[in-house]
């Protein structure tokens, strides 16, 4: 049975800025993208790559110091690209008397839209004090998670976030004070919303309302690993039947490889 989740967050950002990157080319069609490893514990350095080798003209660190809004956002369209306009996957029911599988999907190109603006901002935390704020980057992601629940090292790390104290450079020791620390917190989320995403379904099995928070990176990530390993075993049984060598393998389109693989186990049936 499928849920078609709501997605309650559209709307609350503005649209995407004029961009560069070009069209995504859709993954796993080239022999590189069989190379990732898929497996990679540092999720983040596995999406700065995907990104990397879909997209032209890009680098490893320039990603990893995009904010992490427009990375989720360039693995969207990637995503779009490979999968079409609509992303599914499965989560199992929030409610403890159910916790049966849900088959959600989102519309991927309202999505994209969501908050690619200006990626430093004026923040007001009282009326004494305004300071320049700018949103995190692939590197904060990676200190936050290693920092873990360390209140002195997550006050550091929000501490540097802060560029400007009104109207000048944040003075050299001048720490975050600690009573703003979880505002700061919540305005990120309300300016950052692919990061804090979060969707609304109703559970088929039992009736009752999900809205649970969705990390859209590691669902398509777990999507994208899907589809090359997929693709690894269509080159093993279209090479091996056919004789063709990788890369004209990939470039075929999924849907049509299905219909030549579908040939070969109808002889095999005959």
């Amino acid at each position: 049975m499928n849920t078609r989740a709501t997605v309650s967050s559209v709307g609350r950002a503005g649209a995407l800025p004029p961009e560069a990157l070009g069209p995504a080319r859709r993954f796993a069609s080239m022999p590189d993208d069989l190379d990732l490893d898929c497996t990679d514990a540092d999720r983040v350095r596995l999406a700065v790559r995907v990104v990397v080798r879909c997209f032209d003209g890009l680098a490893d660190e320039a990603v990893l110091r995009w904010p992490v809004r427009n990375r989720i956002a360039a693995m969207l369209r990637i995503a779009e690209a490979t999968f079409g306009d609509q992303l599914a996957w499965e989560s199992p029911c929030a409610a403890a008397t159910c916790g049966q599988p849900m088959a959600l999907s989102v519309p991927l190109a309202p999505i994209e839209r969501l908050g690619l603006g200006e990626a430093q901002f004026t923040w007001l935390p009282d009326a004494g004090h305004w300071m320049s704020v700018r949103l995190p980057d692939g590197q904060d992601q990676r200190t936050l998670r290693a920092i873990g629940t360390d209140p002195d090292a997550e006050r550091s790390l929000a501490t540097s976030l802060v560029e400007y104290v009104n109207g000048a450079r944040r003075p050299a020791g001048w720490q975050l004070p600690r009573a703003w620390i979880a505002p700061l917190a919540d305005e990120l989320a309300r300016r950052d919303p692919l990061t804090d995403f979060h969707i609304e379904a109703v559970c088929p099995w039992c009736g009752t309302t999900n809205e649970q928070p969705v990390d859209l990176e590691d669902v398509v990530l777990e999507r994208l690993a899907d589809e090359q390993r997929q693709a690894l075993r269509d080159v093993h049984e279209l090479a091996r039947h056919y004789h063709w060598k990788e890369p004209d393998i990939l470039a075929i389109p999924p849907a049509r490889r299905a219909k030549y693989l579908a040939r070969i186990r109808e002889e095999g049936d005959a």
